[in-house]
């Protein structure tokens, strides 16, 4: 609390898309997806517009993507060769 103040503002956090459960297991889908066009982590962390290493922590579920790749994430993985 900050002096002088005398207000405390609280607030509940709405569920974003990392407290679904089908996020969880985003990452799997997205080796998946790579591994049936046959692309190395490189080339798809490239069309997505990160980094591979990025991409490396995703597919192994270390971190979760940030809300701003979802779209991104969901257009490779349903995209058709």
């Amino acid at each position: 609390m900050r002096p002088f103040c005398q207000i405390t503002l609280t607030c509940s956090r709405s569920g974003t898309p990392r407290d679904f459960p089908a996020y969880d297991d985003l990452g799997k889908r997205i080796r998946e997806r790579r591994r049936e066009l046959g692309a190395n982590q490189v080339i798809c962390a490239h069309q997505l517009g990160v980094c591979h290493k990025t991409l490396k922590n995703w597919e192994a579920n270390r971190v979760k993507p940030a809300t701003k790749y979802i779209s991104r994430i969901l257009e490779f993985i349903a995209s058709r060769v």
